[in-house]
């Protein structure tokens, strides 16, 4: 089985986006944060090269709301941030030719956040899958799981391997990454194909901002 890429992106919310399901005015999904790893099956994770960045939004300053869920200050953003061009050019250089994948539709956030701010797309989305109804179906076949959008910074919790310390809280990008990663790894030791499971996904359709 070849290296692939898994990758997780935050992103900017609102206390009442939820239930307004967006519509309020001045509410846009400007991503805030990439991580990412490049994974070599039967390696362990230290092994791993690594991505991580943050990416400042422009349309909105961060807000309490987001910094509860993500644990991102305004601060961080201001002393490490960059701008979301340098930030997808490099993320794309990153991934290379490597198939990438994210629990849930993380690709395109990062095409609609292009799109907001009319930054050039280089991420070729026809390389970029999600696992989600894959990864989910597979946790209830094998320890009986029924839960539609459990957050990836604790799937781990369901396979029963502990927290890497160092890593953030619950929506950190890069804790959302080892997470899926290790989720995955625990289901290919349990007989789950997760290179067909990849392959399969890469079929689903993508738009690109």
């Amino acid at each position: 089985m070849q290296s692939f890429c898994i990758f997780d992106t935050e992103y900017m919310t609102f206390p009442n986006a939820l239930s307004t399901g967006w519509n309020d005015s001045g509410q846009h999904k400007e991503i805030i944060q990439i991580a990412a790893a490049i994974v070599t099956p039967g390696q362990p994770w230290e092994t791993f090269p690594t991505f991580n960045v943050l990416v400042k939004p422009v349309l909105n300053r961060l807000n309490a709301h987001t910094t509860q869920i993500t644990g991102i200050t305004q601060e961080q953003l201001d002393a490490d941030g960059m701008a979301t061009a340098t930030a997808m050019a490099r993320f794309a250089a990153f991934v290379g030719d490597h198939k990438a994948f994210s629990n849930g539709m993380d690709i395109n956030k990062i095409a609609e956040t292009c799109g907001l701010q009319g930054v050039h797309m280089p991420l070729a989305v026809k390389n970029f899958g999600s696992l989600r109804a894959a990864l989910y179906e597979a946790l209830d076949e094998v320890r009986d799981f029924h839960h539609e959008d459990f957050p990836s910074g604790r799937l781990h919790e369901l396979v029963g391997i502990p927290l890497l310390p160092g890593l953030g809280q619950v929506h950190d990008a890069m804790r959302d990454v080892w997470s899926l990663h290790v989720t995955m790894d625990w289901l290919s030791d349990h007989s789950v194909n997760i290179a067909a499971m990849m392959a399969d996904q890469l079929e689903l359709a993508y738009t690109a901002c």
